[in-house]
Formats: C-alpha cells, sequence, structure tokens
C-alpha cells in the first residue's frame, strides 16, 4: 500500500465517522427537515410577506451577519498574522504558542470554507426554490442544478456559516458552546423572516455544519495539528493549546 492510498484511506474513514456521528442524531434531523418541508415551511414564510419597514431594515442588518466574507477574512488574517509571528519569534517556546494560535485560526478558517463549499454544491444539485421564486409555498419546489440563485435556497448558506462559527469555536470555549449555537439560531432566523430562506434550509444548513466541522476536527486531530487524539478515545488539544486554554480559562475563575 503506498503512502498516497493510505492516507487517502484515512481520510475517507474520518469523513465516514463524521458522516454516523451519532446516527440517530443526523437521521433525527433529516426526518425533521422533511416534515418541516410538507408542513412548517409554507405557512411560515407566508407570514414573513408582510414584514416590511423598519422591522425589515433591522432583520436585514441582523441577517447579514451570516454572510461568509465577514468571517474568512478575520480567521484568515489571523492564521497568517500568527504564522509571520511564529517565524519571527526567536523564542521557541511562544513560536509554538503562535503555531497552535495559527492552526487554532486556520481551523475555524477551514471549518467555514469546507461547509461552504459543501454547502453550494448541495444548493445546485437540488436546486430548491427561495420562497420569493417558489410557484407554491405548500409543497417544495426543485429544479436540480438550476443556474439561477432563485433555485438554490437549500440549504442556507448563511445559517451553515454561522452554525459553523458557533460550533468550531465551541470546541475551543466549551462553556460558550450553548450561548454560541443560540445566537446563530436566532441569527440564521433573520434569513427566514427576509423572505430568503425556508425553516428547513436553515435546519439543513446547521446540519451541515455539524457533520462538516466535526469531521474537520477529526482530520485535525489525526494529524495532531491543533487537536489530538487522547488514549481515551476523546479529541483534546496539542500540548500548546491546553497550556493556553487552563491558563485562560484560571484567569477567568478568579
Amino acid at each position: 500500500m503506498t503512502m498516497q492510498s493510505s492516507t487517502q484511506r484515512s481520510v475517507w474513514a474520518d469523513m465516514t465517522q463524521a458522516l454516523s456521528w451519532r446516527d440517530w442524531r443526523v437521521l433525527s434531523t433529516v426526518a425533521v427537515i422533511a416534515v418541516l418541508m410538507v408542513t412548517v415551511d409554507g405557512p411560515l414564510s407566508s407570514l414573513m410577506r408582510s414584514i416590511d419597514g423598519d422591522a425589515r431594515r433591522v432583520i436585514d442588518i441582523l441577517a447579514s451577519s451570516g454572510n461568509s466574507k465577514y468571517s474568512l477574512v478575520p480567521t484568515g488574517v489571523a492564521a497568517i498574522l500568527f504564522m509571520v509571528l511564529y517565524f519571527l519569534d526567536a523564542s521557541t517556546r511562544r513560536a509554538r504558542y503562535y503555531a497552535w494560535l495559527a492552526g487554532a485560526s486556520g481551523f475555524v478558517f477551514a471549518s467555514i470554507a469546507v461547509s461552504g463549499i459543501a454547502t453550494n454544491i448541495v444548493k445546485i444539485l437540488l436546486g430548491r426554490a427561495r420562497p420569493h421564486a417558489a410557484e407554491t409555498l405548500s409543497w417544495p419546489v426543485f429544479q436540480p442544478i438550476a443556474p439561477s440563485g432563485d433555485y438554490h435556497s437549500f440549504p442556507s448558506g448563511h445559517a451553515n456559516t454561522l452554525f459553523c462559527i458557533a460550533i468550531a469555536v465551541g470546541f475551543f470555549a466549551p462553556r460558550l458552546r450553548i450561548p454560541l449555537l443560540i445566537a446563530a439560531a436566532v441569527l440564521a432566523f433573520g434569513r427566514v423572516l427576509q423572505f430568503k430562506h425556508f425553516i428547513s434550509d436553515s435546519v439543513g444548513g446547521a446540519l451541515l455544519a455539524a457533520l462538516t466541522t466535526i469531521w474537520l476536527r477529526q482530520l485535525f486531530a489525526r494529524g495532531n495539528v491543533v487537536f489530538t487524539e487522547l488514549p481515551s478515545g476523546r479529541i483534546g488539544f496539542t500540548a500548546p493549546g491546553r497550556i493556553l486554554l487552563n491558563w485562560n480559562k484560571a484567569r477567568s475563575d478568579r
């Protein structure tokens, strides 16, 4: 077996493990999405038509937070900055911390980017009509491989980005995980209020975000980049990360 084929099998094994992540949760979420499509999506979206004026402007501002450029740029810049500091710092100990921080920023960046690419592929393949473009709201309308963005509704890219950020950052700050997920859900709902997405689109974006981000963490852990596989089978942080996060936790507990 060549080294390349071995690596490909490892990546495939990690992806398979992520896709089977607590199967009952994945399957139940898929079932919820299907039920939402034929029950809640239409009536809920119909209510969104009447929102206008100041309320619409506030919703537009909040919903724009899910635009990936607002997260890809800062995390990408942070990763590059920490790598520059890594190469310039003469202290081996500090350099190790900079390298870890560069990897952590890169992980968040990669989570958003990879999940975003996967989301766009699914959007094109399914071709679900957005609420304003659908012939009827009472039943989901699909036009696979449609070039028009009017048929790129499922899954929601904004929801996908927001949940990627919440899940990825939540790995580093477990105490903030629930508040981050709640914030992601609230902001993602803004796209439903905008009449740009159905509620099932947001749930689909969240599910894809969870699968891709968990898979990437497993991939990073296999290479001992930022994360590492512990003897217990759980995934923890490599040494610089453990020291930094424990130090930060000790300071916050004072």
